[in-house]
């Protein structure tokens, strides 16, 4: 864990001091750094469960005009998939303010290309991070913020949450990514119900009653119990003699005797092992363990970790506009396509006596699923084989007389058929 931790240092001073547009050659996705950033870190990132591919970097190792050019995507990027983070901002709703006087005048109205796209439009795309996946270990992905500079204009709000997508560079397809198997972990200090740490100077060692370090958010205990005693005493208490019965008003006072349950040396109304709310990401005031299918809003300088699986999945079909059964929803191609037949179907033949064995291939476009095979004679058809293989034989053929054969391949787009003529028994 310290690693990870490193790790995310690491990102924090990368992307706190250097400032560019980072763009990505494959998908042309771009986004500029902001001082206001999150990150996701996510265990595995799969593409039709196999993991993603990439060494877990963007351009932000080293600059050639702003594109980076260095570690192995940046050298030989087709082979790597690219995930994104995005946000919808319609454009019209963002002017600049040229001399900075905190209004735009209508002769200064600028409205701002928020994606690059050369267009303004209600519902403008912006990448707001990418990053190439890391195959082997966990994949951190930038989120930025609108930091106020215009270069970051409607980037992420704070508690906003972006929608994800994944660049398969074997299938060359953007993809939609789900959600539904990956969780995260809110934690706490464990420290027990007397919520004294290890790190706390007061700290003389772990709880009797075992709360501290177990693993879990314990249970809220009622208060401590204590005893009433006369106002402004601490000597004539409950069964003391000269305490009266309006005494017992049922409110700890100071000085008043107390069991010390939790043993931190004062009387608690409740006693709860504290949730440290810096650790409250879903904000919802309590400590979840499991929290699945969810990802968090954006929030300056926070790290969010992601366990189990992000998903995408390709649509696989045939992707050849010209097959008969091509599939509009495919987004891989699964070798699937089908032609119809065209052409003449090759064969050759062989008179041995009385019958005619019959061969052929398949024509040069279109591969039939079926053939049928006619023996005609004068005309009319005096044999036909549904189903038929190469090589086919017709027996107990009549001597001296000529023949025709029709062979007809097909499958599910269409048929050609070759006919062979005049051949001769005898």
């Amino acid at each position: 864990m310290s690693t990870m931790i490193r790790k995310y240092y690491y990102y924090l001073l990368l992307f706190g001091f250097v400032f560019a547009a980072i763009t990505n050659q494959e998908t042309g996705w771009e986004y500029h750094q902001s001082t206001d950033q999150s990150f996701y870190m996510f265990e595995n990132v799969h593409i039709d469960g196999y993991p993603a591919i990439g060494d877990g970097v963007n351009a932000s190792e080293e600059y050639n005009d702003g594109i980076a050019t260095s570690t192995y995507c940046l050298e030989d990027s087709i082979d790597c998939d690219v995930l994104g983070a995005f946000v919808i901002r319609n454009e019209l709703n963002f002017g600049f303010d040229f001399d900075d006087n905190d209004s735009i005048s209508v002769d200064e109205i600028g409205l701002l290309d928020l994606n690059g796209d050369g267009e303004i439009t209600s519902s403008a795309e912006v990448c707001i991070g990418w990053i190439y996946p890391d195959s082997t270990d966990f994949t951190t992905l930038p989120i930025m913020g609108d930091d106020g500079d215009y270069s970051t204009a409607g980037y992420a709000n704070n508690g906003q949450i972006p929608y994800l997508k994944i660049y398969d560079a074997s299938n060359d397809v953007i993809l939609p990514l789900d959600i539904s198997n990956i969780y995260y972990e809110e934690k706490f200090d464990d420290c027990g119900y007397d919520n004294i740490c290890p790190t706390d100077p007061n700290y003389s060692g772990p709880d009797a009653d075992g709360s501290e370090n177990n693993g879990v958010h314990d249970p809220t205990i009622p208060a401590e119990p204590f005893t009433d005693c006369s106002p402004g005493s601490t000597e004539i208490c409950e069964d003391d003699d000269g305490f009266m019965p309006w005494h017992d008003d049922n409110e700890y006072a100071d000085g008043e005797p107390f069991e010390d349950i939790n043993g931190n040396g004062v009387w608690d109304d409740e006693i709860e092992e504290i949730f440290n709310s810096i650790y409250d990401y879903n904000s919802n005031g309590i400590w979840d363990p499991y929290m699945p299918s969810e990802l968090l809003g954006h929030s300056n300088l926070q790290i969010y970790l992601y366990y189990g699986e992000l998903e995408a999945e390709n649509d696989f079909g045939c992707m050849d506009i010209d097959a008969c059964n091509y599939d509009s929803d495919a987004t891989a191609d699964n070798g699937s396509c089908s032609y119809p037949p065209t052409g003449d179907i090759p064969y050759t033949y062989n008179v041995n006596e009385n019958s005619i064995e019959l061969s052929w291939d398949a024509p040069d476009t279109g591969i039939p699923d079926t053939y049928e095979v006619s023996l005609f004679y004068l005309g009319n058809q005096i044999a036909n084989y549904s189903g038929a293989e190469s090589s086919t034989v017709f027996f107990d053929l009549n001597w001296s007389t000529s023949y025709d054969i029709a062979i007809t391949g097909s499958n599910v787009c269409g048929s050609t058929t070759t006919n062979i003529n005049g051949i001769s028994i005898g």
